[in-house]
């Protein structure tokens, strides 16, 4: 069977809810799934009635969360849509929304912290001089030089597999704090810089940025997490699989934001690996990256391209998604899947998803 992953919101509801049923919306949506050959489903947190219906049909589910993201300055953009009369489910709307260029208003700008970053403002990922998030937009973190932010993050990833009963995990990797050339700006907190003196000499406030041994100092101690989640995750269930997704890059665009695949891949620190392309459709950046990742990978482990048609400048074209795919399958990915379901859903893609199935 062709292996062809999909993913979801935490119930796998792709669409406005018709009925009071969560059950019965969630068993549609599964059997929608199963028609089309999904053979995994990728669930933002996950539920036990998903693991339950999916696993009727022979469907693993994997809950995933996006790593590190502890709230930020948050930036909320007033949008036209936002005015639409009918209700965005309907016909109707959906015509509208093709039709209409989203105009943008005024933007409000709110801080804000999980529970945890909180009660520990001495574990927050902090930029050069100890700035904290102070910009629009930009995302509150935590240090991975400090164990028990570590920790923190470890748990959530426990607790997604024994809250939904499922058959693995896996940690997405998102946009985090950048500077002009696209490198991290954040790891000079104290237990961060404090480490990377004790073990070079030289504070990271005295060094650019983009310092290759500040750069790589950086990406060892998400290496470090990764191991100890993997340990963890194991320590639950040999049999979990435990996987990871980044956002597409060239090879040397991982290091600049913390990530070191070639590390993981050596280290053998993941069952499966996974490349995100998520605000391109540029089927260039499909056949350069893909081939890079599976030289990386060099097929010691299952490599799977995930391509969005959620994003904007996502593929959006359902040639354009599956010519894609075939790039990617040509250029060393072993398999191809698709996010997300409630986009899958509104611009009729499941006859796409099935395409690729058969790729």
């Amino acid at each position: 069977m062709a292996f062809l992953p999909l993913w979801c919101d935490a119930g796998g509801v792709v669409s406005p809810a018709s009925s009071s049923d969560f059950e019965k919306d969630v068993r549609d949506f599964v059997q929608k799934a199963a028609d089309h050959g999904v053979t995994r489903l990728f669930p933002s947190g996950g539920s036990p009635e998903l693991v339950q219906a999916a696993g009727e049909k022979g469907i693993e589910v994997h809950p995933y969360v996006a790593l590190n993201r502890h709230g930020g300055m948050a930036q909320r953009i007033t949008w036209s849509l936002e005015y639409m009369i009918p209700s965005p489910g309907t016909a109707e709307a959906r015509v509208i929304a093709d039709r209409h260029r989203p105009i943008y208003s005024h933007a409000t700008v709110e801080f804000n912290a999980s529970e945890f970053a909180a009660a520990n403002p001495g574990l927050w990922d902090r930029k050069r001089g100890g700035k904290g998030p102070t910009e629009p937009g930009e995302f509150l973190g935590l240090s991975f030089a400090d164990a028990r932010a570590r920790e923190f993050e470890t748990s959530k990833y426990l607790g997604l597999i024994n809250n939904s009963g499922g058959s693995g995990t896996q940690i997405e990797f998102v946009l985090g704090n950048t500077d002009a050339d696209g490198v991290a700006t954040g790891g000079y907190e104290a237990p961060m810089a404090s480490a990377f003196e004790e073990k070079r000499g030289k504070s990271p406030e005295d060094l650019p940025n983009d310092d290759p041994g500040w750069m790589q100092f950086r990406a060892d101690q998400v290496t470090l997490f990764l191991r100890e989640t993997r340990d963890a995750v194991k320590a639950l269930d040999p049999a979990l699989k435990f996987s990871t997704t980044m956002i597409a890059a060239d090879g040397g665009g991982y290091p600049k934001v913390m990530q070191d695949p070639a590390a993981w891949v050596e280290q053998e620190l993941m069952d499966e690996y996974y490349i995100w392309f998520r605000t391109t459709s540029s089927l260039d950046e499909v056949r350069r990256q893909t081939k890079w990742m599976a030289d990386t990978v060099g097929g010691r482990r299952p490599f799977t391209v995930q391509l969005s048609c959620y994003h904007p400048g996502s593929f959006q074209d359902a040639h354009l998604m599956l010519e894609a795919a075939r790039i990617a399958k040509d250029n060393g990915a072993d398999h191809v899947g698709v996010y997300r379901s409630h986009a899958v859903e509104q611009l009729g893609f499941w006859h796409v998803l099935a395409d690729i199935g058969r790729l």
